[in-house]
């Protein structure tokens, strides 16, 4: 296959979704699902929320409210199948989160390259995801737009990275499934 450069960069596999909102109603199942279907997305792994609002919270979305704290919960994680693991997530920052220390940065420096560089490094090492949460209140246009932005860096991976991860092979073998991802051509 050539790289496509004019079809969607997600082509078909993500493998990141958060079926449950931090609060509030959930966007239905089967809503989901066909958001999923409307956007040609044939793969995804369903995650919980990490973090939780206080009980009580009207609040779907961490970034709907500033200065609430929004802490930790392995009660969450179990409850909705499983959470995510993000070094620092700024978004957080206002909900009473600290960053990590310059010293800890520091202890990172190897990690810390440019990120598209960082995948060619390690190509087998990702799958893709659009950490979308499936609030009630969002719409489709809203998944798409997401998926679309969280997909813009596949432009930048190196045909190995690009196979493995926009393509999904990462994603296959790390699931034991029987799918393989499209060999990628050389242009003449």
């Amino acid at each position: 296959m050539l790289r496509p450069r004019h079809q969607p960069l997600h082509l078909g596999r993500r493998g990141h979704l958060h079926y449950r909102p931090f609060g509030g109603k959930a966007i239905p199942f089967e809503e989901l699902n066909g958001y999923l279907r409307k956007s040609g997305v044939r793969y995804v792994n369903a995650f919980g929320i990490g973090q939780k609002l206080p009980a009580g919270s009207s609040r779907t979305y961490y970034l709907d409210c500033p200065g609430t704290p929004v802490l930790p919960s392995i009660r969450n994680d179990i409850v909705n199948w499983a959470g995510e693991l993000n070094l620092v997530k700024g978004a957080l920052l206002p909900n009473h989160h600290e960053p990590a220390s310059s010293a800890d940065i520091a202890g990172w420096a190897p990690m810390m390259r440019e990120f598209a560089d960082l995948l060619d490094v390690f190509p087998t090492r990702a799958i893709p995801g659009t950490d979308f949460v499936a609030s009630s209140d969002k719409s489709y246009a809203v998944y798409k737009e997401e998926l679309e932005v969280t997909s813009r860096i596949n432009k930048a991976l190196g045909d190995r990275a690009f196979r493995g991860i926009a393509l999904g092979q990462n994603y296959f073998r790390l699931l034991g499934l029987n799918a393989t991802a499209p060999r990628i051509c050389e242009q003449k």
